[in-house]
């Protein structure tokens, strides 16, 4: 009787938690449904039909979802909503294993700030929130009160159900990684100052995006710039932030970057706010400015500092994808004329094929990637929906070329990682730093013909 009344008292909890007036069939034996901020009806495992509800907290039932009445969305997407119950939250062990994993936790008391970090959200006063971005040199101290930022945001996010998803429903490894922020792998641990921690602190990590509002404000206002795109799923978030990203027409910063005046510092010179004024990145800022997002919607990702041997890359362990960080500006990903004109999923690579490539030499997996991206750019050279971008550039003629040279070049040798740290080379196969073309010339001339039998130029 003891553990069916404890059963009881935790379904209760999740179900005050959940925004949705149903909750799951916890036994699991017919499939969970009612997840969130589910309404209507949904079908379960058992092919029951299951009513879900209505929605509660100024929402409106949409699809089949829970959304903000549009009144509210109009506003502020931060309300002042009723308080986290907040020893619910943190009585549950993983969520304090979770943040007492982040090093600067590990020598203060961290209770009292994120208490008052909390009450500020209740209330609406956060404003001061982003005061640090003006000061020079962050102390320890300084350091944890802008990682408790993010950790109360997230039980805030949790509490009121402002996402289709819960942290509670992640895996032990999946919600650590959101909630002790240690989105950056510790590396060069040989080295004493960068053991327990210290590569966390020495990067002043959690200055980066210490106001998670700003950045869960960008995507409230993406959702209602792009209406027809509905976000139920992790991947859905992911995809919008991508495509707002290559229609606002970021770009690489060029050999001379240019930083921001008005957040100084003296280990990096760019932060979530700055990125998002100039709309410029580098594999790693990018990187780091997509994780600041989904941060904010209580998605995990995890920076990889040399992915496939080059370039910094991210991982989406909850989708199973990994992307290269500056995938969002790459041509062959998102268009090489044109923006916009490529299936977004070309942008990502499956986390399985990444871990595998991640074991061989790296320039062979620099030729694996870009034979990759190759051929999947010129799968679409049939497909009047997607093959936009694709005659457009084989129809570019640069100084006289004719039709195709351009393109054909750009293939043959824009994709060399001849630089450092990589240093390939495309001459001598005998040598372990080859790095073959993405396709031979027969395969070239197979797909340039294909194009040229459609184009008209």
């Amino acid at each position: 009787m003891r553990k069916l009344w404890f059963l009881s008292v935790l379904l209760i909890s999740l179900f005050l938690l959940s925004g949705c007036t149903s909750v799951k069939d916890t036994l699991g034996m017919c499939g969970h449904y009612c997840v969130n901020k589910d309404c209507g009806t949904e079908i379960n495992n058992c092919g029951q039909e299951i009513d879900c509800g209505g929605c509660t907290g100024g929402h409106s039932c949409e699809d089949g979802m829970c959304e903000l009445n549009p009144e509210i969305k109009d506003s502020d997407p931060i309300l002042v909503r009723p308080k986290i119950d907040l020893n619910l939250l943190l009585s549950n062990q993983r969520i304090t294993n979770a943040i007492e994993l982040n090093p600067l936790t590990t020598t203060n008391n961290y209770q009292k700030i994120l208490n008052e970090k909390i009450s500020d959200l209740e209330v609406g006063n956060t404003a001061h929130w982003n005061n640090f971005r003006s000061q020079a040199n962050w102390q320890e101290e300084d350091l944890l009160e802008l990682y408790l930022q993010k950790v109360a945001f997230s039980l805030y996010i949790e509490a009121n159900a402002l996402t289709p998803w819960s942290i509670l429903d992640y895996s032990d490894e999946h919600l650590n990684l959101l909630l002790s922020d240690l989105y950056v792998d510790d590396v060069l641990t040989d080295v004493p100052m960068y053991q327990n921690g210290g590569y966390y602190k020495a990067r002043k990590q959690s200055a980066f995006n210490g106001d998670s509002l700003i950045a869960f404000k960008y995507i409230q206002e993406t959702k209602q710039q792009y209406p027809h795109l509905k976000v139920k799923t992790h991947k859905d978030l992911l995809d919008l932030i991508i495509i707002r990203m290559r229609d606002d027409e970021w770009v690489h910063f060029g050999s001379e970057a240019e930083g921001c005046s008005d957040f100084p510092s003296e280990v990096m010179n760019y932060d979530f706010q700055c990125l998002l004024d100039l709309k410029k990145g580098s594999d790693p800022l990018t990187a780091h400015f997509i994780f600041a997002l989904l941060q904010s919607n209580n998605i995990p990702s995890k920076e990889v500092p040399v992915y496939l041997g080059g370039h910094t890359g991210i991982i989406y362990p909850t989708l199973d994808l990994t992307m290269e960080g500056n995938a969002v500006y790459s041509v062959l990903k998102k268009g090489i004329l044109t923006t916009n004109k490529l299936p977004i999923d070309n942008t990502y690579l499956d986390l399985n094929t990444y871990l595998i490539w991640d074991q061989v030499p790296t320039c062979q997996a620099f030729y694996f990637t870009t034979n990759k991206n190759v051929l999947d750019y010129f799968q679409y050279i049939g497909d009047p929906q997607w093959n936009t971008d694709i005659i457009t550039t084989y129809c570019y003629t640069f100084m006289g070329n004719a039709p195709g040279e351009y393109l054909r070049e750009l293939i043959k040798t824009g994709f060399l990682a001849e630089g450092e740290p990589m240093n390939c080379q495309d001459t001598d196969p005998s040598k372990d730093n080859y790095q073959a073309p993405p396709l031979t010339e027969e395969e070239l001339d197979f797909y340039l013909n294909q194009i040229a039998q459609i184009a008209n130029c």
